[in-house]
């Protein structure tokens, strides 16, 4: 995998560069909007990865527009994926993660940012006007579309999320990384 990965950098980073010594500056752009892709996302799950998350959740919640605004942070942790793993394989343990990203993308629109931030964790971001509801309406449809899925599916397995909300006002200026730990302790 870190093989792969590295490949597709350097693949793009050499069409980047071939680009540029060739004056082609359109090129360039477009070589290195797809490298920003590449280190911001998640290649399994198809969202966020880590770094991505934090660019992204912190783009909007430090802007001077954010000041005042509501925000909701979700974390959310994937039940027993070392037990998926070691019963069902890591083919299993894959099919869990993607299945965790269907419940949090059931919450959007409301989410402005969903990301794979460990391995078997999850954030959301979004800012609303009224964090309090938009916090609980981002719960219920993770659970709900956790207890649909499992109702119907046809795997010999339950996949399950620990949620916690975390609901705030913002400042302008702020790092969501300062405000993880609270969500996390409602996990």
């Amino acid at each position: 995998y870190n093989a792969y990965k590295d490949y597709r950098k350097q693949t793009s980073m050499a069409e980047a560069q071939a680009a540029l010594d060739q004056g082609n500056l359109e090129e360039a752009r477009f070589a290195n909007s797809r490298l920003k892709l590449i280190s911001d996302s998640d290649e399994l799950t198809g969202v966020y990865n880590r770094r991505g998350f934090y660019r992204a959740a912190n783009a909007m919640l430090s802007s001077q527009e954010s000041a005042g605004k509501g925000c909701v942070l979700i974390l959310a942790d994937l039940d027993n994926l070392k037990i998926i793993n070691d019963t069902f394989g890591h083919d299993g343990g894959d099919h869990a993660l993607k299945t965790c990203v269907q419940y949090l993308s059931s919450a959007t629109p409301l989410l402005d940012a969903i990301g794979r931030v460990g391995g078997d964790e999850f954030a959301g971001f979004v800012m609303v006007d009224d964090p309090e509801t938009a916090g609980k309406q981002i719960y219920d449809s993770i659970k709900k579309a956790a207890q649909q899925y499992n109702a119907t599916s046809a795997i010999p397995y339950n996949i399950t999320l620990s949620v916690g909300v975390y609901t705030m006002t913002c400042q302008g200026g702020e790092q969501v990384q300062n405000y993880v730990k609270y969500a996390d302790q409602k996990l």
